[in-house]
């Protein structure tokens, strides 16, 4: 009997899809390529975190710079506190209006100003050798910037040393911006190369045998005594025994050595040579992406027992530990993912995996104070693991004494590079190990110079979770600007995009730093830590980690054209081309 009246449903339900299909089918193609469209369109802008509506909407006024720091920081008041654009608001190009677009500009386009650099060839005491460009002289516009080819050990003119990012150099477009601005203001700058960047090759032990390390007496510099007293009689052995008794005869000490994310060492004897070449010269710093971290883990090493008189960190990675680890764990979670057969499961096992493999990131997540990473910053994962593995490339002959090359070209990711490479140059048993020693983030609280640290928080590469608010905080020698967009060592601004934020803001800081009494006075650096600053503020902070550095720059060629002695200091010169606001936060 129900039979019938079950029939009339079924077809009344198949009439109405019937209906409904007709329906669509007289919609025009056009308007369901549009509507594909628009949804692809709203994809793409929350994908790649745009926010052009919401600076249509506000009249593309920006957003205001937040400053943290400690109340009664006499850096703030001295300093900050005449600065106008940290004061200000960040207004980024309008057609640039996503972290993701202000990076991909910066590295593929850059519009960065040309000069030309004077290049001084630097051995370090164990062995290594760097790539010191200057920029003296230059002709833009027509305008020579410096006159004289040469700077004299007399000369009272402030110098500035810049440490590029992983794998960048001084040919890096926002290490060139950053360098010119600070050069039109009648400035010497020096870009400080990492080892086997720059068009220079790591130093072998082989050639380095006749390398003699001087004592701290001595500016760092390394003479060839042997090529200098050869066929000289009686002085050969003279020599011999010398080197013998002041080098370090080791062979850890004449071994290949390179970079990493946490070695100071290059910084500090490249400030205490400057300081010895320019006694009467101002000294100061500018680190950028993972040169930021070394220059703040090397500023908390020191204390207060170093020649700069000022500093400044922009687009600092801080932590390198947690989101390392947790993006490693997510890929092996997906992989393992991959590998499972359900066929072999029961219904109630696969049920239970699957349950498992979709919670699993969030609980990652909530054990931890830092935030997993987003799909986009994997992008930058694998961008950044080329450059590393081009860099290893290009000096296979040293790296493959010492690490297992064949793994090291097969990674996927920094962590990988840093597991097969990284760690093992540097000596640690793990790869977290080397993470937590390198990490700026435990050294911060100990700077004793005035630092100004220029953070995005919407940088894909050095996550905004991984800012230190309360270590800044806690530190009277250090201001934290922040600003909602920026992007990673980006900050372009106005129509044409051709001036970067961050630039004029470390040069304003630098000038205003030093007409102030910690220069001109020699004023007494305020203690690093503050009783009245040591309350958590986790809801004002924002936390997580970092993965690794820097806009990636092709590296240039490993031949040296040019070069010149320098009668100064027995180096090489080569010319080349070419909310409620909080004691201490400031919105």
């Amino acid at each position: 009997m129900d039979c019938p009246a079950e029939s009339t449903n079924l077809d009344s339900a198949i009439s109405a899809y019937q209906h409904l299909l007709r329906c669509l089918s007289l919609i025009p193609i056009s308007h369901y390529f549009l509507g594909i469209c628009f949804l692809l369109l709203t994809f793409l802008y929350f994908f790649w975190e745009m926010h052009f509506l919401q600076d249509f909407f506000t009249g593309f006024r920006g957003d205001p710079v937040v400053l943290t720091f400690d109340p009664s920081s006499q850096v703030y008041e001295e300093v900050v506190s005449k600065c106008k654009l940290l004061h200000g608001r960040f207004q980024p190009t309008p057609w640039l209006s996503s972290p993701h677009l202000q990076t991909a500009f910066m590295s593929f386009f850059g519009n960065s100003p040309s000069f030309s650099y004077k290049r001084e060839i630097f051995h370090t005491p164990d062995g290594g050798t760097l790539a010191l460009d200057w920029l003296i002289s230059s002709d833009i516009g027509g305008i020579a910037l410096h006159k004289n080819q040469m700077i004299n050990k007399e000369d009272k003119t402030p110098v500035v040393v810049v440490v590029p990012g992983l794998t960048s150099d001084s040919e890096a477009p926002y290490i060139k911006h950053l360098v010119f601005k600070i050069a039109k203001r009648g400035w010497n700058v020096v870009v400080s190369n990492h080892r086997g960047l720059g068009g220079v090759s790591i130093t072998d032990s082989g050639s380095m045998q006749k390398s003699v390390k001087m004592c701290d007496g001595f500016p760092f510099l390394v003479f060839e005594l042997l090529s200098v007293t050869k066929g000289i009689e009686g002085v050969d052995n003279i020599v011999h025994v010398l080197m013998l008794y002041i080098v370090e005869e080791e062979d850890d000490a004449l071994s290949d050595c390179f970079y990493t994310g946490g070695w100071t060492e290059d910084v500090r004897i490249v400030v205490k040579y400057l300081h010895g070449q320019f006694p009467d010269a101002p000294l100061f710093a500018v680190g950028t992406s993972i040169g930021a971290n070394v220059l703040v883990k090397y500023l908390g090493e020191e204390g207060y027992d170093l020649p700069l008189v000022g500093a400044a960190a922009v687009g600092s990675p801080w932590d390198l530990v947690v989101v390392l680890y947790e993006k490693f764990m997510l890929d092996e979670i997906q992989r393992f993912s991959g590998s499972l057969h359900f066929k072999q499961f029961s219904l109630g096992d696969s049920v239970l995996v699957s349950f498992l493999l979709i919670c699993a990131p969030v609980v990652l997540m909530m054990g931890s104070r830092f935030l997993i990473r987003k799909h986009q910053q994997r992008f930058y994962d694998r961008f950044l693991t080329s450059g590393l593995k081009r860099y290893a490339q290009l000096h296979q002959h040293a790296l493959s004494r010492i690490i297992n090359y064949e793994a090291v070209q097969k990674s996927r990711c920094v962590r990988d590079f840093d597991k097969y490479a990284t760690r093992v140059m540097a000596k640690f048993r793990t790869v977290d190990a080397y993470y937590r020693h390198s990490s700026s983030v435990n050294f911060v609280e100990d700077v004793s110079v005035p630092l100004l640290c220029i953070s995005a928080v919407n940088d894909p590469v050095c996550t905004g979770e991984a800012i230190p608010y309360d270590e800044c905080r806690n530190n009277k020698n250090v201001v934290l600007a922040t600003t909602k967009h920026g992007g990673h060592l980006a900050y372009y601004e106005g129509i044409t995009a051709t001036s970067l934020w961050w630039v004029r803001a470390v040069d304003e800081f630098l000038s205003v730093l030093h007409s102030s009494p910690f220069v001109l006075g020699k004023k007494e650096v305020q203690s690093s830590s503050s009783p009245s600053s040591t309350d958590p503020s986790v809801d004002q902070g924002r936390f997580v980690n970092i993965i690794k550095d820097g806009a990636v720059a092709e590296l240039g060629s490993e031949q040296r054209n040019g070069e010149v002695e320098d009668a100064h200091h027995d180096h090489l010169l080569k010319t080349t081309k070419d909310n409620d606001t909080a004691p201490g936060v400031i919105e």
